[in-house]
């Protein structure tokens, strides 16, 4: 959000300008102005509310319509990128849902400047386009539509639209929208994800897996008597009936043909491999399958064996005590990581009095437990034994010896070390140590809070000012210690119903500590404000040393190291299933020592499923909160690859290079269209290919290896990410900074804006602030 070491929601600052930049009266340079401004305004966040489900108070409208008008609208709304790629449900809901509105000549429909929640077809009539007082040549009339950033965000009106005739219009409110929208992916998911848990292979699967799937899933109509597989052929796709009955034959003399019919499932092996179809199926009536083929379900979660297995080592390791200070990113590396061991009957898997260095879970077979030469219990599928020795040279007290042949998963000692201590440079601080803290010392998740007094603290400087208040730099009358105070107004949170996102920046805040996120050490309130007391970062935003009087974009290398700070800071979050959902330079400090600080948690939540809530920079905003369709973490890629863009080119990919239009920096997003400069790096032009990729499902990040796959590729070879998270490397550039409480690297603000509008907040929403 500006200068402000976390967001205060909205920057009303203005677009920086060079300094040395001759004022030109001619219209090339005036051009060259405007663009250059676009590239260097400060850009300010937007936010819409999630769609509540549970809403018994929303009534989906079904406004009787002649087929002609039907027609009419149909042909409006699918030639608009807002509505691209819906199903003709969708499109016909929406339809159905536009009211029906006279308008009068002379009337203003929408006004340049004010926000609006509504998008307009003409039925009948001609309008005006008035833009900064100025006639735009042509008219609008039957057929055209306008008005459809509307049903995103509340975005200011970027022009007027003045009816100059007796006119109709059809119109669609932002609410009735976002809910057809959100409804319709929210039933889609809902439904693939209970036609998926049905199938007996895929009944170990997370509901985060399960989750993830939902993107994949596509459905195919076919017509009665179409061969659907075909027996003999290579079977890579897996299918559901969503409608119709389908025909099974050629399975052979001793078999009959049969139906399924909808909620029934075929080819499911074809998930675990590519043999050939053991049948033939045929539509018999007209049906409507989803499918899921192989290599997009092993792209995102791995073969399905595999997964099952981890799966199950997973659940095993939940259950274990002595792995319950592991977080659940850290089990989920220790599960990938066992070994696969079989054993014949009668073999001696461990024997009592030996020094024990293995820890094996059972897979499948039968053993017993064995104390002095006795037999003491049995062990099954699905147990455990043997987990002390991965602590110390444990001296085994009994003997387990295979009765069936046992295949086991094994863990042994070094490799459990090993990956313990590779965590702790890996996630952060909340690692280390971690074999002491299983040997039972005192685990605490993040550092000490401070517990200071507000009295305790005096005001030196105000470092920024927002919607909802201001950032001051402050500073400790005893240790002399200086921190950003955040101060936050209660009316204007309450105002903007800001109230549950206010509380979740704290809570996730104060639960993150990595040295790339900003620390929050402790909160204060009062009757008509609260604070958060945080670090002070000196050396300004990121925004202000990729866009200088000097130019645009910084060097490959100095990308790169940044880049490399803020990937480890949004891979730490998404280990804590946190998605971060507002990145941006301005979002991003720069600490004393030239390292990448991360700020502003107001739009972060945690997400295991889908969010439906519109938030972000409307030029790093992912297609698919575009479209509000329900989104994941993967937002947090795609915002990374934009990121990573405007750090080598100046500019971020999808602007609208003639101003601000939020309307052109929509479509370009939905468009995907790619445009690089020519000294763009190769290496980063590829990642940032796969980070933009429009398919959630193909998108870097959002893989199997998930952020290593993006650590891993050819543009970040030779970057050390151990070093890094320890500050070890020398940063590309240093900012200046004269003392502890220089602020020199932020706007001068003089004046504090925010007069005290006496109110005074009597609710109960902030008690666990």
């Amino acid at each position: 959000m500006g200068n402000c070491c976390s967001s205060l929601v909205s920057d009303s600052r203005q677009p920086l300008k060079r300094n040395d930049k001759n004022q030109s009266n001619n219209n090339a340079q005036k051009k060259e102005d405007k663009i250059e401004l676009a590239f260097k305004a400060k850009r300010a966040n937007i936010f819409t509310e999630g769609v509540d489900f549970s809403r018994e108070a929303f009534s989906q409208k079904n406004v009787q319509k002649t087929d002609k008008q039907k027609h009419l609208i149909m042909n409006a709304i699918s030639t608009n990128y807002i509505f691209a790629n819906l199903s003709d449900q969708d499109k016909n809901n929406i339809m159905m849902s536009m009211d029906i509105v006279d308008v009068s000549p002379g009337e203003n429909i929408i006004t340049q400047g004010q926000e609006g929640d509504y998008f307009y077809i003409i039925e009948k009539g001609n309008f005006t386009v008035i833009v900064d007082n100025t006639i735009k040549p042509g008219k609008l009339n039957e057929g055209n539509s306008f008005g459809e950033l509307a049903l995103l965000y509340n975005a200011p009106r970027q022009a007027t639209i003045r009816c100059d005739s007796e006119a109709i219009l059809f119109s669609l409110d932002r609410e009735t929208y976002r809910y057809i929208i959100a409804q319709s992916s929210a039933v889609r998911d809902l439904e693939i994800k209970q036609a998926l848990s049905k199938v007996p292979i895929l009944t170990d699967l997370t509901e985060e897996q399960l989750d993830r799937l939902a993107d994949t899933v596509e459905t195919f109509p076919y017509k009665p008597g179409e061969v659907i597989i075909k027996k003999g052929s290579e079977g890579n796709v897996f299918y559901m009936i969503k409608e119709g009955t389908v025909v099974v034959s050629e399975l052979g003399a001793q078999y009959a043909d049969h139906t399924l019919t909808t909620g029934d499932y075929f080819g499911e092996r074809a998930l675990l491999t590519g043999e050939p179809r053991a049948a033939t199926v045929t539509a018999k009536t007209d049906v409507k399958v989803m499918a899921l083929d192989r290599l997009s379900f092993d792209s995102l979660l791995g073969p399905l064996k595999d997964v099952l297995d981890n799966n199950m080592n997973l659940r095993i390791l939940n259950s274990i005590k002595l792995f319950e200070k592991l977080n659940k990113n850290e089990r989920k590396i220790l599960a990938k990581s066992f070994t696969f061991e079989t054993f014949t009957i009668g073999t001696i898997i461990i024997k009592q009095g030996d020094i024990g260095r293995k820890f094996y879970i059972m897979k499948d077979g039968e053993a017993k437990v064995v104390v002095d030469e006795k037999e003491v219990s049995k062990l099954a599928t699905g147990t455990y034994f043997g987990e002390m020795a991965l602590l110390d040279d444990d001296v085994r007290k009994a003997s387990v010896i295979a009765t069936k042949t046992c295949e086991c998963f094994v863990l042994d000692r070094e490799t459990f070390s090993r990956i313990l201590n590779s965590l702790q440079h890996a996630i952060g601080k909340e690692t280390k140590n971690r074999l002491e803290v299983l040997k039972g010392a005192a685990h605490d998740d993040i550092e000490q809070q401070l517990n200071l007094k507000f009295t305790d603290l005096t005001p030196i400087a105000i470092l920024g000012s927002g919607t909802f208040g201001r950032v001051s730099l402050v500073q400790d009358k005893k240790s002399k210690a200086v921190y950003a105070l955040k101060a936050m107004m209660k009316s204007e949170i309450v105002a903007h119903k800001q109230q549950a996102n206010v509380i979740n920046e704290k809570d996730i805040m104060i639960k993150s500590n990595h040295p790339f996120i900003l620390r929050l050490y402790q909160t204060f309130k009062d009757s008509k404000k609260l604070y958060m007391l945080l670090e002070f970062i000196q050396g300004g935003e990121l925004f202000s040393v990729l866009h200088t009087a000097q130019g645009d974009g910084v060097p490959d290398h100095q990308a790169k190291f940044y880049g490399a700070g803020i990937l480890l800071a949004i891979g730490y979050l998404h280990t804590k299933d946190i998605a971060y959902r507002d990145m941006k330079p301005e979002n991003c400090l720069i600490d004393k020592n030239g390292y990448p600080k991360l700020v502003d948690f107001g739009f972060a939540k945690v997400i295991t499923g889908k969010s439906y809530t519109l938030c972000g920079t409307p030029e790093y905003l992912a297609p698919e909160l575009v479209l509000a369709r329900g989104h994941n973490k993967a937002v947090d890629y795609w915002a990374f690859g934009i990121l990573l863009y405007e750090m080598q080119a100046g500019y971020s990919p999808f602007a609208d290079p003639q101003g601000m239009d939020q309307v052109v920096i929509c479509k370009n997003i939905v468009s995907g269209r790619l445009a690089f400069p020519r000294a763009f790096n190769n290496d980063c032009k590829d990642l940032v290919k796969k980070l933009l990729n429009k398919e959630i499902q193909a998108r870097l990040g959002n893989l199997k290896g998930g952020v290593e796959d993006i650590k891993n590729h050819p543009w970040f070879t030779g970057q050390d990410f151990n070093d890094l998270l320890q500050k070890k490397l020398k940063a590309p550039w240093l900012p200046k900074i004269g003392s502890v409480t220089d602020t020199s690297n932020f706007d001068p603000y003089g004046v504090d804006d925010h007069i005290d509008d006496g109110y005074v907040d009597h609710g109960t929403w902030d008690k666990d602030f």
